[in-house]
């Protein structure tokens, strides 16, 4: 979904950072891009399917849960990942 990470993600005492949106909704009305969201690459529609309709396309993803890394330490009390900081940075009523 676009604005995801700009309306949730940036951190409320950054205002300007969310101006972004006003840029990709005028780029977005301009008919000149076509957004796909939440298709799966290789299962939904295929690279050289997009190809054949497209000049650039760009890939965004994001993680949807964490990822253990696997170092020492990641687990004690006081290690946080970067998607519970950012959602207790914003507020977010599940942090």
């Amino acid at each position: 979904m676009p604005f995801f990470l700009v309306r949730s993600g940036a951190a409320p005492d950054h205002p300007k950072l969310k101006l972004v949106s006003r840029v990709y909704d005028r780029i977005a009305r301009s008919g000149r891009m076509h957004f796909v969201g939440n298709v799966r690459v290789g299962a939904d529609i295929t690279v050289a399917e997009l190809r054949e309709t497209h000049h650039a396309v760009i890939f965004a993803y994001g993680a949807e849960s964490d990822r253990a890394l696997g170092i020492p330490g990641e687990h004690l009390r006081g290690s946080h990942t970067a998607r519970d900081f950012v959602g207790w940075d914003n507020g977010h009523l599940s942090f």
